[in-house]
């Protein structure tokens, strides 16, 4: 079986190369990639699309750096949020619900019906999910980035649209919110470069699941989502 990482950023600091080696060495066939957050830039979108015309294992992700819809959207398979306007791991900006212009943005996006990757504070999230009802929502690192993971699970656990992607978390939690969840609503990811894919993988595979729950956390989800 191959697998599909669902979380690896792409940069001009991070060789492809070495990711291709990293995904011979997990057995993986297909990566979501989506611009570093160190390197993002007006023209890092447009890196990211070249790079997923050229090699046919890359699934491109849409940084989101401003409140319009790109004109090449088509071309993207799924949207990046990380702390808009906000502060990075630290603050959200939550005025920017009081905002028209951004509060239209949000439904055009939900229109679109694509994967959303947030990384945003508790209280922003929340108030994201309630308004992108029409997307599925993927938050990574089980909530262990922007906050208290027990919190994220047990506000979203029943959210037929919120997923969890498991990038950088510990063995015992991803078994902990695969208690809660089942292997639906779990995503596997790397968080490449602040992870390396064969560790983060082993975590999921140490768990021992069925192969049928083992090929939905490690492929199958993602790929219905996109």
């Amino acid at each position: 079986m191959k697998f599909v990482d669902a979380h690896v950023h792409l940069g001009y600091s991070i060789p492809i190369d070495n990711i291709f080696i990293q995904m011979d060495e997990s057995n993986v066939e297909k990566i979501v990639v989506f611009a570093l957050p160190a390197e993002v830039d007006v023209a890092m979108n447009d890196y990211v699309l070249r790079k997923s015309e050229e090699y046919e294992q890359l699934i491109p992700f849409y940084y989101v750096v401003e409140t319009e819809i790109p004109e090449e959207i088509g071309k993207f398979k799924g949207f990046k949020w990380h702390w808009f306007k906000g502060w990075t791991h630290t603050k959200s900006n939550l005025s920017l619900f009081e905002d028209g212009k951004f509060r239209d943005f949000l439904r055009d996006l939900n229109e679109l019906g694509k994967p959303i990757v947030i990384e945003e504070d508790f209280d922003f999230t929340k108030r994201f999910v309630e308004m992108v009802d029409n997307s599925p929502v993927i938050i990574p690192h089980l909530g262990l980035i922007s906050g208290d993971p027990a919190k994220f699970l047990k506000a979203f656990r029943d959210f037929n649209n919120v997923y969890f992607d498991t990038a950088l978390a510990s063995k015992n939690l991803i078994e902990k919110f695969y208690k809660e969840l089942g292997p639906e609503k779990l995503i596997f990811g790397s968080g490449i470069p602040f992870g390396k894919m064969k560790d983060e993988l082993g975590k999921i595979l140490a768990l021992d699941l069925p192969k049928k729950e083992i090929r939905m956390i490690l492929r199958e989800n993602v790929l219905k989502l996109i």
